[in-house]
């Protein structure tokens, strides 16, 4: 097998992340509606999330960069298994492609820091040590169980890649939107770091949903959204320029989030929680549809200004 290295070669490796994102948006909203309801999709929304979606775009990411063949396993097993837990298949089936997947995932980051050794790529491995812990564990125990696991690959995993991205020569005008995406995220990060060191592990819904939420929405997605410019382009060969409209997905859902929560704690899960809720599904289903937006306006702009549309580059 060759090394991928066009967009048509390694779409294939993408679209399994984007399926999961979907199916856990979807899984979301079943949650929402009825937050007893026994859709085996819905019970699987925080993997299809965090495995299934952030696993394999991270993966990708990370096997793009160490340019050989056999790393692309890793996006592949951890893409087929997200699209197995919603396929009618056992559960086991997706659990074992997520195990291998994770451990693969884990030795390409080994070899990218034997290439290196560099500081941010050692967090990186520890990060997806995390994640295949999670994995193996998921075989025997609840998801809820797993959320010191998941939260820790999630962290590590961006705030290793906001070092790495802190490298980048960036277009002045990415300045206040990456400025905004950090502030807003790592606030997130301390609702949710104080609230358990405050209160502890969650036990009812609503603190649940306050210290899930605020890491893995107004954190961890908040950083995706601040990376997409700069890591689309690497992944899928395509120019993903700066543009206002990428400010949309930000405000849905720092607002979305902030009325789930608010709602949440004041009054349970009644109509204002859900009307957050579904404004925070909505804004990660914008980031889609602005990169999207984005690409074609830099196509545009790329035949006028071809270099007001280049994408960051590494300094040397």
């Amino acid at each position: 097998m060759s090394v991928p290295t066009t967009a048509g070669a390694r779409l294939p490796f993408f679209l399994p992340a984007a399926l999961s994102l979907l199916a856990g948006l979807y899984a979301a909203t079943r949650l929402v509606l009825d937050e007893a309801t026994t859709d085996r999709v819905a019970g699987v929304h925080g993997i299809l999330m965090v495995l299934g979606f952030l696993g394999t775009l991270i993966s990708l990411e990370r096997s793009v960069a160490l340019r050989a063949a056999w790393a692309y396993a890793a996006p592949a097993l951890l893409g087929a298994g997200g699209l197995a837990l919603v396929a009618p298949v056992p559960r086991l089936v997706a659990q074992v492609l997520l195990v291998a997947g994770c451990a693969l995932a884990t030795a390409v980051l080994v070899a990218l820091w034997r290439r290196a050794h560099d500081d941010t790529t050692i967090t990186q491995v520890l990060a997806a040590s995390l994640a295949l812990g999670a994995a193996v564990l998921w075989l025997r125990l609840d998801v809820a169980d797993l959320l010191p696991w998941l939260v820790g690959f999630v962290v590590l995993t961006v705030c290793a890649e906001r070092v790495e991205l802190a490298r980048l020569t960036l277009p002045p005008t990415a300045g206040l939107w990456l400025l905004a995406f950090a502030t807003a995220g790592y606030a997130w990060l301390g609702v949710a770091g104080l609230g358990w060191l405050i209160g502890g592990p969650p036990v009812s819904p609503e603190r649940y949903d306050l210290l899930v939420h605020s890491c893995f929405l107004g954190f961890g997605m908040s950083m995706v959204m601040a990376h997409a410019p700069v890591i689309l382009p690497a992944v899928l060969r395509v120019a993903l320029p700066y543009r206002p409209v990428l400010w949309i997905p930000l405000v849905l859902l720092h607002i979305g989030l902030l009325v789930r929560l608010v709602a949440g704690l004041a009054d349970g899960h009644t109509t204002p929680w859900r009307v957050g809720a579904f404004v925070t599904i909505a804004a990660l289903l914008a980031l889609p549809a602005s990169a999207i937006a984005c690409v074609l306006t830099g196509r545009r702009a790329a035949r006028i200004h071809p270099k007001a549309s280049e994408p960051a580059q590494v300094s040397p």
